[in-house]
C-alpha cells in the first residue's frame, strides 16, 4: 500500500496545483513533471515497472473518486461516466479505462492500460496525467460541495489501493 500511495498522492496533489491549469507545455504542468521523472527513472533501468505501477495506481484512484461522485449523484458509476464523456478524442483512453472498472463485459483495466501503451507511449503518458487531473478535479468538486471531506476521499483511495495490492481486485457496482 505505501508504495502506491507514495506515487499516487504526489501526482494528485501536483494535478490539484493551479499551475496545472495554466501550464502552456507539458514541462510546465506539475503532474507532467512527476510522470516524466517516473518514466526517466524507468529508462535508466531499462524497465517500465514504476511507470506501469503509477498508471495502475492512478487508474484505481480515478475509479475510486469516480465511484464516490456517482454515489453522491445517486447514479450508477457507468451512468456517471456517460454524463462525463463528451466523446473527446483526447479523453478516449481515460473514459475507456474508467468504464473498464465498472462494465460487466469488455476489456479489464489492465487490458486498457496495455492497449494504450501498445498504441502510443505518448498517449500512455498523457493518460496518467489525465487520471491525475480527473481525480484532482473531482476531489475538488466533491469537497467544495460538501459531499465528502478530502480526508474521507483519500481514505477511500488508500483502501482501494490496499485492496489491489492485497489482491482484492477491482471495484464494481
Amino acid at each position: 500500500m505505501a508504495r502506491l500511495e507514495n506515487q499516487v498522492f504526489p501526482l494528485l496533489k501536483a494535478c490539484a496545483d493551479p499551475a496545472s491549469r495554466t501550464a502552456a507545455t507539458r514541462r510546465d504542468h506539475p503532474g507532467c513533471q512527476i510522470v516524466t521523472a517516473t518514466m526517466e527513472k524507468d529508462m535508466g533501468t531499462g524497465a517500465v515497472d514504476n511507470t506501469m505501477f503509477l498508471a495502475a495506481g492512478m487508474a484505481i484512484a480515478g475509479a475510486t473518486v469516480l465511484e464516490l461522485g456517482a454515489i453522491h449523484r445517486g447514479v450508477r458509476a457507468l451512468t456517471f461516466i456517460d454524463a462525463l464523456d463528451q466523446g473527446s478524442a483526447d479523453e478516449k483512453w481515460l473514459m475507456m479505462l474508467l468504464r473498464s472498472f465498472f462494465a460487466e463485459e469488455g476489456p479489464t483495466p489492465p487490458d486498457v492500460l496495455g492497449q494504450c501503451w501498445d498504441s502510443s507511449q505518448d498517449e500512455f503518458y498523457d493518460l496518467i496525467v489525465e487520471l491525475g487531473d480527473f481525480g484532482a478535479t473531482l476531489i475538488d468538486r466533491l469537497t467544495s460541495r460538501g459531499a465528502y471531506t478530502e480526508a474521507e476521499i483519500l481514505l477511500e483511495i488508500v483502501d482501494a489501493l490496499g485492496d489491489e495490492e492485497g489482491g482484492g481486485g477491482e471495484g464494481g457496482e
